[in-house]
């Protein structure tokens, strides 16, 4: 796996973004779902690095249940899972990266505040 820095390689103002915000309690689980064509494109969302206020538990790709007539590819969402581990001070920020197969270098970027509460 690239470590962080390589996927600086395009300057990230720009990148096309996706805004989210994950919002739990400690020992509470919560997921952020991007979207995703990875069961056909190959694209895929990975996350380089995480606050220390949470903890992944999970990540997968999820099929749409159904497409639009001439749709092409297979649409979908890619999910990572969190607990929440320790309360926030300040909100950190997660931001996940879109990348085409083979390449280091995204496409697409998406930034999550994260606030964790008692």
């Amino acid at each position: 796996m690239a470590s962080a820095g390589e996927f600086m390689a395009k300057p990230e103002k720009e990148l096309a973004d996706i805004e989210c915000t994950l919002n739990v309690k400690v020992g509470q689980y919560g997921a952020v779902c991007l979207p995703s064509q990875e069961g056909s494109t190959g694209y895929h969302w990975i996350l380089p690095a995480m606050p220390n206020c949470i903890n992944r538990t999970a990540d997968g790709w999820i099929p749409a249940i159904t497409t639009a007539p001439g749709f092409v590819g297979t649409p979908g969402f890619h999910y990572f899972a969190f607990i929440g581990v320790t309360p926030t001070q300040t909100s950190p920020k997660m931001v996940f990266y879109l990348v085409p197969p083979g390449r280091t270098q995204p496409v697409q970027k998406a930034v999550c505040t994260v606030t964790v509460s008692k």
